[in-house]
């Protein structure tokens, strides 16, 4: 006649309307049950209204649970443990909550769990008697029979109530240990030899909180390539390794693990108690600029710098270069001294001297925390420091041509620039050089002009720019300007081909020199004397005739 629901909302209370007669018979069902609950059971099988008064119709589902037990015995799987020293034992559901524990065998090795609803569950062994070891887990599955009345308990394999589980006698456990070296360069481990030929460590076993030593293990490359052992009698006993020393070069040792026990590193890794040193690695820098001390090098042309450590040669890094900034880094540098050397230098460039880094091992305390690091200095100072590259000496060659394009001799150039440069040459032949030219803004002046030619009026200028190229200013008679940058230990070199226009027909050739200015004043002051005395001889004889 009416459906209604129960549920925490309505706090499991519902009425209903009796149809209109204190005489009806009425009955409730349960219409859907809750898995792991009995069917349901009432305090009224069938009810009138007169029957029930002020009185309520009660519902109870009542958890279906089960019990089941097994038996524990001694390692011929039939004794049971006798003694006061019995095996303890836990019952876990899969979601963590414990159902049971501190269960112990009786006189004849049974174990009894009572109570336990449907679900997943964990049998773990919490405590072995002494001499043996722990049982490893044992699942339990608890489900409900077809009829939803009671539960079906097994164990594993299927095994129901009086499965059999025995102890094994204990036996040593050994638990291995490795110390592992984190020291490759260039794809070879130890690559800078600086491994310790043996590390001796100190196996320690945690009782009530405290540490005790038990052991001292030593480790080597020649016995056993780093690799050892020590033995304990429990798997769950807590341990630590404790590394006697530390070895120079290599940060303070890691026991990556940190506190475990033989169950612990079988759980959680390879069953292998590791001891990690990592090789102390430092930075250092240095910029690299134009002679200027500022102007880092760009396009592709860069200096390219290698690292060698000093005493044996061993390559750190090759072929480093500089970014943008003129900032050159060398990562990965353990401890030692290395000379940095420039082994491509760019054309037109001296090389730089060579740079001696020193790496150092340096302790750094913060608090209670203390650590580590590499310091670096180079040529003693620390680093960053500043390196320049000077630009080599040029040589100015100058091939003087006649305005028939054929080269002649016998002119004369003075060459001025910049650190109180200034140089005069006279030849007699066409070819011209002027050695040591350096940095800056030069001006070539022909002084001296070959016969049968005009002066190069006026004086050529070029300047040499800090990255060595040569900027050439325009001239009407520099029929070709251009620069040479050299490799190795050449020189660099500008050469000039100078054409000088033919003189004009009735004119000498002006030099520029103040001795034929003084020819051409006597010349002139001569010229007009001898014709001044013409005409006092002309006049004298005619008047005379």
């Amino acid at each position: 006649m009416e459906t209604v629901e129960l549920n925490a909302g309505n706090q499991w209370n519902r009425t209903f309307s009796a149809v209109a007669g204190r005489s009806n018979t009425f009955r409730i069902k349960e219409v859907a049950r809750t898995q792991g609950y009995a069917p349901v059971t009432m305090n009224y099988k069938t009810l009138t209204q007169a029957e029930l008064g002020n009185n309520k119709v009660q519902l109870t589902n009542k958890l279906l649970t089960g019990s089941t037990h097994f038996y524990k015995y001694k390692e011929d799987g039939k004794t049971p443990f006798a003694t006061s020293d019995l095996p303890k034992f836990s019952v876990t559901h899969e979601n963590g909550k414990l159902l049971a524990d501190n269960l112990k065998p009786d006189s004849s090795g049974k174990v009894t769990i009572e109570n336990i609803p449907i679900g997943n569950y964990i049998l773990k062994e919490d405590y072995a008697p002494a001499g043996y070891s722990k049982m490893a887990d044992v699942p339990i599955k608890v489900v409900e029979n077809d009829e939803g009345n009671k539960v079906i308990i097994t164990f594993a394999d299927n095994k129901g109530a009086g499965y059999v589980i025995k102890n094994d006698l204990k036996k040593d456990i050994t638990i291995p240990i490795e110390k592992v070296w984190e020291d490759k360069h260039q794809g070879t481990d130890n690559y800078w030899g600086k491994r310790s030929n043996s590390v001796d460590f100190k196996i320690q076993e945690k009782s009530n909180n405290q540490w005790k030593d038990v052991e001292t293990v030593t480790l080597s490359e020649k016995n056993g390539n780093w690799k050892g052992s020590f033995k304990t009698d429990k798997e769950d006993t807590v341990h630590r390794i404790v590394e006697l020393g530390k070895t120079s070069g290599y940060a303070a040792p890691e026991d990556i693990q940190g506190e475990f026990s033989y169950n612990s590193l079988r759980i959680k890794g390879d069953g292998t108690a590791k001891i990690v040193n990592r090789l102390l690695k430092g930075e250092a820098i240095f910029n690299k600029f134009l002679e200027d001390g500022k102007t880092p090098f760009t396009g592709s042309d860069l200096p390219k710098f290698t690292v060698k450590r000093k005493d044996d040669g061993k390559e750190l890094v090759k072929d480093l270069t500089p970014d943008k900034d003129g900032k050159v880094t060398i990562r990965d540098i353990p401890v030692g001294e290395f000379i940095i050397e420039e082994t491509y230098v760019p054309k037109g460039f001296k090389k730089m001297e060579n740079i001696s880094l020193k790496a150092v091992e340096k302790k750094v305390t913060q608090g209670s925390n203390t650590k580590y690091i590499v310091e670096t200095t180079m040529n003693n100072s620390s680093t960053p420091v500043n390196k320049i590259n000077e630009l080599k000496d040029y040589n100015l060659y100058i091939t003087k041509i006649g305005h028939d394009g054929i080269p002649v001799g016998g002119a004369e150039f003075e060459v001025t620039g910049p650190n109180n440069y200034k140089k005069k040459i006279k030849e007699d032949i066409p070819f011209f050089t002027f050695a040591g030219l350096k940095h800056g803004t030069y001006q070539v002046k022909e002084t001296k002009a070959p016969e049968g030619h005009r002066l190069m009026e006026p004086a050529f200028q070029f300047t040499i720019n800090l990255d060595g190229t040569v900027t050439f200013d325009e001239h009407p008679d520099v029929v070709s300007a251009k620069c040479v940058l050299s490799d190795g230990d050449a020189v660099n070199s500008i050469s000039l081909r100078i054409k000088n226009k033919k003189a004009l027909p009735g004119v000498l050739p002006r030099t520029g020199g103040t001795s034929t200015k003084l020819f051409f004043k006597i010349a002139f002051g001569l010229a007009i004397g001898a014709g001044l005395l013409s005409g006092f001889y002309w006049l004298y004889y005619r008047k005379k005739s």
